[in-house]
């Protein structure tokens, strides 16, 4: 009798090991379950908040400092996009979980989720190719505005070092400066082009820091111009000088030469009667 109660006893223990392993093994499935659903949760509405917000409409500024902010914040969203992509496919919707875990529900709002990163994710390459393409676009401005002042304010220089330098009395070196700027035409017209297509950019900002950077470089067109303008005058007018001297002192020599052969002649009464 006492063989077969421990024999009882033993079944019965093995059975409720058995069974608390059972408990725990539907209470870990149940937290599990839970704890996959409050992530399904969270991305859901981490996703419809993303396409609500419509981060991609907004626009984007032509201020360099203000769009590099865009640039951080947009990059940002786009990593965490992506690794709550890689969460979704490795850790949330596998095959075990949707055999095991979900429900009807769960699998509709799953079909949502991967929708949403779908079209976020084509969202986001559209916009980076967007947002590369100005950002390169801006540089180029910015770098073709600093070289097209440093162009004007170089040949300014150039004039005045020639003028205190020139040995030339007819200034010939100098004047081939002055007809040599073909270079700037180029860059200005560049500098136009790049104005024009900035200004012209779908959904932007702050277009007036573009026009101010264009009306600075109006400005040294201007100045550099009127200085081009007035050196050419100067030289017109100093070689209208020289032209006139040089005839002046033509008919003064023609003069004295005449007169001197009139003295060494030996003049008769009808000469000097003529």
């Amino acid at each position: 009798l006492c063989i077969l109660l421990d024999s009882y006893t033993e079944c019965y223990n093995e059975a409720q090991k058995r069974l608390m392993h059972h408990f725990e093994l539907i209470e870990r499935i149940l937290h599990e379950r839970q704890t996959i659903k409050e992530r399904i949760n969270e991305l859901y509405h981490w996703l419809l908040s993303s396409i609500e917000n419509n981060f991609f409409s907004k626009p984007l500024s032509l201020k360099r400092s203000k769009l590099d902010e865009q640039i951080i914040s947009f990059r940002q969203f786009h990593a965490q996009l992506r690794t709550r992509q890689y969460s979704f496919d490795s850790d949330i919707n596998t095959k075990i979980n949707l055999e095991q875990l979900f429900d009807n529900n769960d699998r509709h709002t799953l079909k949502l989720i991967d929708q949403y990163i779908h079209s976020l994710n084509e969202k986001s390459n559209q916009y980076n190719e967007y947002i590369n393409r100005l950002s390169s676009r801006l540089n180029e401005f910015h770098l073709e505005h600093t070289h097209l002042i440093d162009t004007y304010s170089n040949y300014i220089r150039l004039y005045v070092e020639q003028i205190k330098q020139n040995n030339d009395l007819n200034f010939s070196a100098l004047e081939l400066l002055l007809n040599n700027d073909q270079d700037l035409v180029i860059d200005l017209a560049l500098y136009h082009r790049l104005v024009n297509d900035l200004l012209e950019t779908r959904n932007i900002e702050d277009e007036n820091d573009i026009i101010e950077h264009k009306k600075q470089v109006d400005k040294y067109k201007i100045h550099y111009e009127k200085f081009k303008s007035d050196l050419k005058t100067i030289l017109t007018n100093r070689q209208f000088i020289l032209n006139q001297y040089g005839l002046v002192t033509n008919q003064i020599d023609e003069f004295l030469v005449t007169t001197d052969r009139l003295l060494k002649q030996q003049l008769t009464l009808e000469t000097c009667q003529d």
